[in-house]
């Protein structure tokens, strides 16, 4: 039995395939802070621009933070698979994990964040 509030097994996935996601695809995630008045994003996990809420089986709470949206640049690898459902939300939508946090691959030039 998993202690309240903790994060689900294997890092959220149901299952994981690695999958490299292309030039122009749109991603999104709620998360991010700032600080000193400049926008930080160490995470690591996207999902498809525009995917509810839900599916992304991610804490009630998390839906007051920032969202925001990116876009790739150059072909991106990340392991892809469905959200478990955790929570008490019913997951199963598309996610996407980086090796790197989003501010690190924005410096890479693999992702730029849209308005």
């Amino acid at each position: 039995m998993m202690p309240p509030g903790a994060w689900p097994p294997n890092g959220g996935f149901v299952s994981i395939t690695r999958t490299t996601l292309q030039p122009g695809m749109q991603v999104d995630r709620y998360g991010g802070r700032m600080v000193n008045g400049v926008f930080n994003d160490k995470g690591t996990y996207v999902a498809q621009a525009g995917a509810p809420f839900e599916v992304r089986a991610l804490p009630a709470g998390d839906i007051n933070r920032p969202y925001t949206v990116y876009e790739v640049v150059k072909p991106l690898p990340a392991d892809m698979g469905p959200a478990i459902p955790w929570f008490g939300q019913p997951g199963m939508g598309a996610q996407y994990k980086f090796t790197d946090g989003i501010d690190d691959l924005i410096t890479q030039g693999y992702l730029k964040r849209l308005p």
